[in-house]
């Protein structure tokens, strides 16, 4: 299925950074108040906006300025490269 291929890109770009240094994924964890085992791609897709939002907002914090604008430029190309080569069939899923 589209949808949880492209939710599974976009948490996979997430996580990515959420565990770029030694003890980010503590420091994420103990910020967000959102469970270690929780920060996986399964995780992040069953995960509720606003919770999603917080790592999100998190990363925004502990991350150099340019290495937040980098995996926001990836995420939002992702959803542009499935914009590209599925049009709408991924929102008729």
């Amino acid at each position: 299925m589209l949808k949880d291929q492209l939710t599974s890109e976009v948490a996979g770009i997430i996580l990515d950074r959420v565990r770029e240094s030694k003890g980010r994924v503590t420091e994420i964890s103990d910020l967000c108040r959102i469970n270690r085992r929780e920060l996986n791609v399964r995780g992040l897709s069953r995960m509720k906006l606003h919770r999603l939002l917080r790592i999100v907002y998190a990363l925004a914090v502990i991350m150099r300025y340019e290495e937040y604008r980098a995996m926001m430029e990836q995420i939002s190309r992702t959803i542009e490269n499935f914009s590209d080569n599925y049009d709408y069939l991924l929102l008729d899923e």
